[in-house]
């Protein structure tokens, strides 16, 4: 084993200090983080990605890169949800309704949608997010199943839990808690 130290131009001493404790710091801390990255993972159902899983980190306190979180959720391979694969022949079109009105000496055009298209658009995201969240990843028995499936996904996940972009990337009872804190505020 000297010899081989000797070529390597390593010292004796650090190989069986290397043998003894195999793992440096930053691995070890990989595998703590590791572990909070999969509960989080699980928690949110297997749909978040490592953007949302640094902002989960964030808020519990630890201090890493996005980029870290990436690397040790591609080595476990846990991936977000982004779609699901859609049957032959089965064909999507979105409706082109709304204002459309040209500025003048310009030939772009802008669209206004009213409010309650604008209210109908949110509710088609959240059927769009609830499908491809939940009911597409699975196979429901009874319609009772599913039913408790989506209550579940409803009310504690999607409202408690899951964070918004129009909310500042906050879930909604924590917005809600920010906001009315803000008003004792003033």
């Amino acid at each position: 084993m000297r010899r081989l130290c000797q070529t390597l131009k390593v010292h004796p001493s650090s190989y069986y200090t290397w043998l003894a404790e195999p793992q440096s710091a930053r691995a070890k801390e990989d595998q703590r983080l590791l572990g909070l990255i999969k509960h989080a993972w699980l928690e949110s159902g297997g749909v978040y990605g490592y953007r949302m899983m640094h902002d989960d980190l964030r808020e519990l306190g630890e201090t890493c890169g996005r980029n870290r979180v990436g690397r040790l959720m591609q080595a476990e391979v846990l991936r977000s949800q982004t779609g699901y694969r859609r049957r032959s022949g089965f064909f999507w079109q979105k409706a082109n309704s709304g204002i459309s009105t040209t500025l003048p000496g310009s030939t772009r055009s802008l669209r206004r949608k009213p409010p309650r298209q604008r209210r109908s658009r949110k509710l088609f995201q959240l059927f769009q997010l609830l499908k491809r969240e939940r009911i597409r990843r699975k196979i429901y028995g009874t319609r009772d199943k599913a039913r408790c499936n989506i209550f579940d996904y409803i009310e504690m996940l999607y409202n408690p839990q899951r964070r918004h972009s129009s909310a500042m990337q906050l879930s909604p009872v924590e917005y809600e808690k920010r906001y009315f804190l803000s008003l004792e505020s003033v």
